[in-house]
């Protein structure tokens, strides 16, 4: 966040880019740490201070799970799913924190629209004569 309180703007991995920093990170000494918060999206000073406490083993989660949205939104997982992993009590919080990210969004729908659309319309329009 900036000084007036305005969300600063991210720059977001690709999936591409993230695969291709763990493979150069394998072998690393901190690897298990990168490798957890790739995995889980955790901020740095999140995994920091993380205690065996933050592990849910039985659901498999971290109580700190924060990063990774904008790919997994990207990737189509319903942004309720997203919510749930990250522990916000609504959707609608999740959607309004992580958007900017996302500004080729309203294009995409577009395009999905169109294909939609035009998938149902025939390949030449035809003219309809009165009477």
């Amino acid at each position: 966040m900036t000084s007036s309180g305005r969300i600063a703007d991210l720059i977001v991995w690709t999936a591409q880019e993230l695969q291709t920093f763990l493979r150069a990170a394998a072998g690393h000494r901190l690897f298990p740490a990168l490798w957890l918060a790739a995995m889980t999206g955790v901020r740095r000073s999140e995994l920091l201070g993380l205690r065996w406490t933050d592990l849910d083993i039985e659901r498999s989660r971290l109580s700190v799970n924060r990063g990774l949205v904008t790919l997994l939104i990207a990737a189509g997982v319903p942004i309720k799913v997203v919510s749930e992993r990250l522990g916000h009590a609504s959707p609608a919080f999740t959607i309004e924190t992580y958007q900017h990210v996302l500004p080729g969004m309203q294009a995409a729908a577009a395009r999905t629209i169109e294909t939609l659309v035009t998938a149902v319309l025939p390949a030449t329009p035809q003219t309809h004569k009165a009477g």
